[in-house]
């Protein structure tokens, strides 16, 4: 009489730490793994857990799988993140972010489709008065720090191609879209100086004044209340470096004419547009 049919144990699943020992990385390094998709894992209770033949398919080299985002998935996140930027909850936010970074064949797309929009929500929904100021500098504060620490994703590669330099009016305090537009121009291949939010004119003129060619200068408006400051800026900027062009957009700029007024040269109707229209001026 044949005995009892046996079967062969499968191996014992790996707990993360045992996996990131494997690997020689911390702990955090091997959740991150996780977390973007590159190492397979499920969840057992309230831990991670790993078979052992995917940890031994798993290599450290291996880069991240790149996808183009589309405008429907960065609309979907954007009510997660809003929520954590509201909250201050930056691990939460760098959650949502993280893995779009990694996977992303544009980066640009996390700024003009995601970051950008969700804090323009925030700034509307304050307005109406559904948002506390508190809530509105507490989500601007960890939008900061995630530009802060996506900074690395926004090198294009090769070498540098001329100088943007980008910031806001004397009296526009909003420091978020300057740090946005000099990510945007350092994706697309020139190098860029973010002077922020409330630069001086007298300070657009020094640094053109230490240039050796090779420049462009960006004023991002978003208060009208600033308007006057940004023509300041636009004429201290043409009588230290007549040759220089100037760039003039944002919300407060709604068309070529107007920024003409002000004393510019050219005009972008997004920052998109002005990131790329930058690398024609200094191509040209």
């Amino acid at each position: 009489m044949a005995g009892p049919e046996t079967t062969e144990s499968q191996p014992e699943m790996i707990t993360l730490a045992e996996a990131a020992e494997t690997l020689g990385v911390h702990y955090m390094t091997a959740y991150r793994y996780v977390r973007l998709g590159r190492l397979k894992a499920e969840k057992v209770g309230v831990e991670w857990r790993i078979q052992p033949e995917d940890l031994a398919a798993f290599s450290t080299d291996q880069p991240p799988k790149k996808r183009a985002l589309t405008e429907d998935e960065l609309l979907t996140l954007r009510p997660t993140l809003i929520a954590a930027l509201v909250a201050g909850d930056e691990a939460k936010a760098w959650e949502v972010v993280e893995p779009l970074l990694d996977q992303a064949t544009d980066t640009t797309m996390l700024h003009t489709g995601l970051l950008g929009p969700a804090m323009a929500d925030i700034g509307e929904a304050w307005a109406k008065g559904q948002l506390s100021i508190t809530d509105e500098h507490r989500a601007t504060v960890v939008v900061r720090r995630i530009l802060g620490r996506s900074r690395p994703w926004f090198r294009g590669p090769g070498r540098r191609r001329g100088m943007v330099v980008v910031g806001a009016p004397e009296s526009d305090h909003h420091a978020l879209p300057t740090a946005m537009f000099a990510d945007l121009v350092r994706a697309n291949g020139p190098d860029a100086i973010d002077l922020g939010a409330q630069t001086p004119a007298s300070t657009f003129s020094e640094v053109v004044q230490r240039s050796s060619g090779g420049l462009v200068v960006a004023v991002v408006v978003t208060n009208d209340h600033a308007l006057r400051e940004a023509q300041q800026c636009a004429a201290a900027v043409r009588e230290a470096g007549p040759a220089v062009p100037v760039v003039v957009g944002g919300y407060a700029v709604k068309s070529r004419s107007e920024a003409e007024l002000l004393g510019a040269t050219h005009w972008a109707a997004s920052s998109r547009e002005g990131a790329e229209l930058v690398v024609e001026l200094l191509a040209g």
